[in-house]
């Protein structure tokens, strides 16, 4: 349940851009937004249309129908507005942003954002997956994360961004990164090392910076090669994979839609991943004293931190492969790898993630945002049950969502859940 609407009729050059100072940032753990079309109180039955933690807005997933890819992704952009102007931002405060699309239809949305956002550089990481959203006739769905302050500093590279932004209390500053390659098999090492520079770029140590990445693999087997790649590369980091670009067809009649030509090929393997930074950009070497505290809960052994192991990279390896991440904790934020649910209600995975949650030191109700990838679009419907259950009625107010039709490494599983909370105060 969205608010539907009808309307009427990226990169560049590796180059670095220096934006304005942040001003201040609000501490509040967490705060429902509203709008005038979602108002306080509507969260005690459905989702919370936006949530405010330490300065950084979660919006809902909106969904509009149009007759053009410009018209739709203006009014998405415009829903999107309203949330965080409860937050005391605008369009400009976005740091991340997540479009999934029809099959084919990639670029020519990425465009029709982009011109929606009325600049030719835009200072946010976009990331556009070919995957069905939540229901058959809306075929894209438009979720962001904003920062008070907006960004501070950008990095667009050949095939990844990356943008820089100061939540409140977390002075080095976290990034956001956005990134894809034609093929898993082959690409992921030189996306990763892309992802790497961007990351240094902003003054972070590299990819060891990252707590926490959604994968989107166009064949669920290539999820091996990218958990491969994440776990030597990162230092105990959150985890999700799913399959996008199915063979289900998603009818489209936007006037402005274009066949892909035979030489354009879609993104194999998409990464939207988020880095807690070591230290802010300056001469100075990275140190361990200015290296981030992050908690790791791994499962099998729930309370462990990175600081017992901290420069250790082959244990540090080990643990990301052989032994799962469920979630890192940095910076007032617990980030949370996807849990599979058995239920077609998702309900056992939404009381699994409280129940990681607790291992972090946070609990079910400081929920910030949770994405619901089903197997099958007919059971998301089933997924607002247990949903309402888990957050609306047993750990209020419930989090910002979005919904998506694309099938997890458990071929059994009806759906997989993947959340961000808040630590408290």
């Amino acid at each position: 349940p969205k608010r539907l609407t009808c309307g009427p009729e990226m990169l560049l050059a590796l180059g670095l851009a220096v934006l304005a100072p942040a001003p201040a940032r609000s501490t509040v753990v967490k705060k429902v937004l509203s709008t005038p079309w979602w108002p306080p109180g509507t969260e005690q039955t459905l989702e919370s249309i936006g949530i405010l933690s330490r300065g950084v807005a979660f919006v809902t997933a909106e969904m509009a129908t149009n007759h053009t890819w410009t018209h739709q992704m203006q009014e998405e952009l415009r829903d999107v507005s309203d949330v965080l102007f409860a937050a005391n931002m605008t369009t400009d405060d976005i740091v991340e942003c997540l479009i999934n699309v029809p099959q084919g239809q990639a670029e020519v949305v990425r465009k029709a954002f982009v011109q929606a956002l009325n600049t030719t550089t835009p200072t946010l990481a976009l990331t556009v997956v070919e995957m069905p959203g939540e229901f058959q006739g809306l075929p894209t769905s438009l979720t962001c994360t904003a920062v008070q302050g907006g960004p501070v500093m950008h990095l667009n590279g050949k095939s990844a961004t990356a943008v820089k932004a100061r939540p409140s209390g977390y002075d080095p500053g976290f990034a956001w990164i956005s990134g894809s390659a034609h093929t898993c098999s082959t690409g992921i090492q030189a996306l990763g090392a892309e992802v790497g520079d961007v990351v240094r770029g902003l003054g972070g140590a590299g990819a060891e910076d990252i707590v926490d990445c959604l994968a989107f693999v166009d064949k669920i087997e290539d999820a091996s090669v990218v958990r491969s790649w994440y776990s030597k590369a990162t230092s105990g980091a959150a985890l999700t994979v799913v399959r996008t670009n199915s063979s289900r067809a998603i009818h489209s009649t936007r006037s402005e839609e274009n066949t892909r030509s035979s030489t354009e090929k879609s993104a194999a393997c998409t990464l939207r991943c988020v880095a807690a930074l070591h230290s802010s950009p300056s001469t100075e070497p990275v140190s361990v004293e200015r290296k981030p505290r992050r908690h790791v809960i791994v499962a099998g052994d729930e309370d462990e931190d990175e600081e017992d192991y901290a420069g250790d990279s082959e244990r540090s390896g080990e643990r990301s492969g052989e032994r799962r991440v469920k979630a890192v904790s940095v910076g007032g934020f617990v980030f949370v790898s996807g849990v599979y649910a058995r239920n077609t209600n998702a309900s056992d995975a939404i009381e699994e993630m409280k129940s990681t949650l607790l291992s972090a030191h946070s609990r079910g109700n400081l929920t910030l945002n949770c994405m619901f990838f089903a197997k099958e679009q007919s059971s998301i419907q089933n997924i607002f049950v247990g949903f309402r259950q888990g957050f609306n009625v047993d750990a209020p107010p419930p989090p910002s969502r979005g919904e998506y039709t694309a099938p997890s490494e458990c071929d059994k599983c009806p759906s997989v859940v993947k959340c961000v909370a808040a630590m408290p105060a």
